[in-house]
């Protein structure tokens, strides 16, 4: 016979769990990769990262989904003088207003995550941050496979 929670019982179980996604989505840092600090973020809310990118000390590199990338510019463009590159890794075509285009030095769309490492490569300095961002359906293994990448360039 199966046992019922009490209501508080659940309200615990249910906190238990947001927090456990909170801390899956949240921002992480993953040391650094040819130079420059890497970040990964899953599921970044636009206000979220618009203020994250404000906080960081150095130019980003921001390797993301286009959908997460322009829903960003469009809530905060002031965001765009922080950035030194913007690499898409799900749209090799894809259109982006002239008025950002001015204001970032590198706009670049691939068709994978790897293919986005590749450009990222030819972008690379020192005192830079490089973030990657991903949301929708195969996030997580994204995110894992991007880590994996980066753990393995480390230990180079």
């Amino acid at each position: 016979m199966e046992k019922k929670l009490t209501s508080q019982q659940q309200l615990l179980l249910a906190r238990q769990e947001a927090l456990r996604a909170e801390k899956e989505n949240s921002l992480r840092a993953l040391g650094k990769m040819w130079g420059m600090d890497v970040f990964t973020w899953i599921d970044p809310y636009p206000g979220s990262i618009s203020s994250t990118i404000h906080a960081f000390p150095f130019p980003v590199i921001w390797l993301g989904r286009k959908e997460d990338v322009l829903s960003t510019f469009i809530e905060d463009e002031s965001i765009l003088d922080q950035i030194s590159a913007i690499v898409l890794y799900d749209a090799h075509a894809f259109t982006i207003q002239d008025h950002w285009l001015d204001r970032i030095e590198n706009v670049v769309g691939t068709e994978t995550i790897q293919d986005g490492i590749e450009m990222i490569k030819s972008f690379k300095a020192p005192q830079t941050i490089l973030l990657f961002s991903t949301s929708g359906e195969g996030k997580t293994d994204f995110r894992s496979d991007f880590e994996t990448y980066v753990k393995m360039t480390q230990g180079q």
